[in-house]
């Protein structure tokens, strides 16, 4: 599948609508306790969840040279709260009115981000290639606790991240899954559906069963069950140059492109 401007908008549009659903629902929690807020930016969105620091959960993506005029203002809101102002740019959006306006805001570019696709039917699927490792839909609260867990949050954010995937619970857009090993539960992966995208979001190992072919097993097991739902496009993004961008491209996947991530002082 050649990639088109078509095929690489919806690679980030899911990103973004799976941001908008998780930190949406992490803001209707009763009294939002976490400080989650999601807002409009032109076309883009901006989040926020005060009680993590991850910049996951506190950036603005969807931003164009068009809207650059609500930097300042973007940049006092985030400051009010304690935070940088962050700013993913994809190359469809890159332009250079707007690198102009975040070196202007004193932001700085600070990373890569990959984002990763595949047609459907060209993603691999089968079992793992561990025969040990056996893959099926998890319980929520389950899978939040290996989550919070594989990713080695701090003890302070552990409850926050936790939340912030139980939170989808119920919902018909989203599934999850895990990898039990015996009677562990090695590893977890998400899978959310939209637009005919099947997301493969939020993943995590417990660091004492990586290398064990966990993640590969739940990218073929989540693709087929994306194909099954009938989805014509595999999503995934992650760190350029990580262990699941090469995860996933040894399952077919393979780099749409490559976002900058520009970031503020704090």
């Amino acid at each position: 599948m050649l990639l088109s401007q078509d095929a690489a908008a919806r690679v980030e549009r899911v990103d973004s609508d799976y941001l908008r659903v998780r930190v949406g629902a992490l803001a209707r929690v009763p009294g939002n306790p976490f400080g989650a807020t999601v807002r409009p930016v032109g076309q883009g969105w901006a989040f926020l969840v005060e009680a993590l620091p991850n910049p996951l959960f506190n950036h603005v993506m969807g931003l164009t040279a068009a809207c650059v005029d609500s930097l300042p203002e973007l940049a006092a809101w985030y400051a009010g709260h304690g935070k940088p102002l962050r700013v993913d740019v994809v190359p469809a959006q890159a332009a250079p009115g707007l690198f102009a306006a975040l070196a202007a805001e004193g932001l700085t570019q600070t990373g890569f981000y990959a984002g990763l696709y595949a047609e459907a039917s060209r993603v691999v699927t089968g079992g793992p290639a561990d025969p040990s490792v056996h893959i099926g839909l998890l319980d929520p609260a389950e899978f939040a606790g290996v989550y919070a867990t594989g990713f080695g949050f701090p003890d302070r954010h552990r409850a926050a991240m936790a939340e912030s995937v139980r939170v989808l619970a119920g919902r018909s857009d989203v599934r999850f899954y895990g990898a039990r090993i015996g009677t562990v539960v090695a590893g977890v992966g998400l899978l959310f559906l939209a637009d005919g995208v099947g997301y493969l979001a939020t993943a995590a190992t417990l660091p004492e069963y990586r290398g064990r072919g966990v993640q590969g097993a739940l990218v073929r097991h989540r693709a087929a069950a994306a194909r099954e739902a009938g989805c014509d496009l595999i999503v995934g993004h992650t760190a350029t140059g990580s262990a699941s961008q090469r995860t996933m491209e040894r399952n077919g996947l393979r780099l749409a492109y490559t976002k900058a991530l520009w970031s503020g002082a704090g």
